[in-house]
């Protein structure tokens, strides 16, 4: 007897209605029908409850076929009690079963911080069309353009896979330049909580530690003021590499970039830096000069990358 089956039996010999039944599990009479239409199963904790109220041993529902047909005759007055071993080696191994779940789902979310769903990126998008591997590798080479400039990869702090700082100092400038365009009023100042959020967002770091940054930004214990200081313009970065892989089931992005700089220390205008992004593979822009090439390791979240790491592979100068 499968369990749907059971359901309905037990819950009929109990005199009891799909409502009254859903009332005791706090679930609704829908949910009853379901389960007794085999159309769902209720999940394990549901079972426990049901096991419970029929007086039955967990491991008889659990059971596709009836090795006990005694438990079915609730309708007798002197019914047997179940044996307290048959109810008390299920919940044992249910309770341990919700541990070792418990324990695997914080491990993935320490590690790597992510939604639930990892949010879709054009990268993939780029990748799955009918272009050759050049003009795919040109398309990329213009996106992480615009990508690294627009999360300000300048200022990622530089760290080994998964060995992020956790001293504030180390992401105040990124912190400040990320949301350049949007402090209003409050520019020069960052909240301690606006910080934090950062941080935990696009890092894999917990319990940062809030310091004053010397000759930078000047924290009272609750926010950080910056100090005289100017913010760079915006990073020009050139692909160099491109790959992915997959970690615990996640995708991880891998590129090696150039980081470039005027050969003339000029300021580029906008007209500049788009004709810059246009000719990134041309090898044509006698204006630019690599300054070093770095390797960006990140994960794609709906709040933007959690870096994995970021390190220096050439230093030009």
């Amino acid at each position: 007897m499968d369990l749907s089956l059971k359901l309905q039996e037990l819950r009929k010999k109990s005199n009891l209605s799909q409502e009254e039944l859903g009332e005791k599990l706090n679930v609704s009479r829908q949910s009853i029908s379901k389960w007794e239409a085999g159309q769902t199963r209720p999940e394990i904790k549901k079972i426990i409850l049901l096991s419970e109220i029929f007086d039955v041993p967990t491991d008889y529902l659990l059971k596709d076929e009836c090795e006990h047909a005694d438990w079915v005759q609730l309708d007798t007055k002197d019914k047997a009690r179940p044996n307290k071993k048959n109810r008390i080696i299920p919940l044992v191994l249910s309770a341990l079963l919700l541990i070792g779940m418990f324990a695997i789902s914080r491990l993935v979310i320490e590690n790597q911080k992510l939604s639930a769903e990892i949010a879709a990126t054009p990268v993939n998008e780029i990748l799955e069309m009918e272009k050759t591997t050049p003009e795919q590798f040109e398309l990329l080479g213009k996106y992480y353009f615009d990508y690294s400039r627009e999360n300000r990869f300048d200022y990622v702090p530089y760290f080994a896979e998964n060995n992020a700082s956790t001293e504030s100092t180390e992401y105040l400038f990124w912190a400040f330049a990320i949301n350049l365009d949007n402090w209003g009023e409050d520019k020069g100042i960052m909240s301690q909580s606006y910080v934090d959020e950062m941080v935990a967002t696009h890092f894999n770091v917990t319990g940062l530690s809030h310091l004053s940054m010397r000759k930078a930004w000047d924290y009272d214990g609750e926010k950080y003021t910056a100090l005289p200081q100017s913010i760079k313009e915006k990073p020009i970065y050139i692909l160099k590499e491109y790959s992915t892989y997959m970690q615990n089931g996640i995708q991880v992005y891998d590129v090696v970039l150039d980081s470039c700089s005027s050969a003339n220390d000029l300021i580029f205008n906008e007209a500049d830096i788009e004709r810059i992004k246009n000719n990134i593979l041309n090898d044509q822009s006698d204006d630019l000069i690599v300054r070093q090439t770095e390797e960006f390791k990140y994960v794609e979240t709906f709040n933007g990358p959690l870096y994995i790491s970021h390190e220096i592979l050439n230093n030009e100068g």
